[in-house]
């Protein structure tokens, strides 16, 4: 399997899914490969309509109307790692300005 190892500590914005079907977006720095492995400025995604495009589309798109994200914590540290998606540019600022569900 190939490495996701970061060669820089500069965090860079991943979404982590765990086996307990935990969906979440935050910026992690150094080994992608640690389980578990801690994000800053991290949010949950409660809920994604179909035309999201799954978890891909969250981190191609970033979350669309109708999306139910949590919200932010400094850090948090996930256990039980299943995968780590890259998020582009267009979908990290859609992640940021995402409304708190039912704020």
């Amino acid at each position: 399997m190939t490495s996701l190892t970061i060669p820089t500590e500069e965090p860079r914005p991943v979404i982590v899914c765990t086996k307990h079907r935990g969906v979440v977006f935050g910026y992690a720095a150094g080994d992608l490969n640690a389980d578990p492995i801690a994000l800053t400025k991290a949010r949950m995604a409660l809920y994604w309509p179909r035309v999201q495009g799954g978890v891909f589309g969250l981190g191609e798109i970033g979350p669309v109307e109708g999306a139910k994200i949590s919200a932010q914590l400094d850090e948090v540290l996930l256990k039980d790692i299943t995968a780590i998606f890259s998020v582009s540019a267009a979908a990290e600022a859609k992640w940021r300005d995402a409304p708190v569900v039912s704020r």
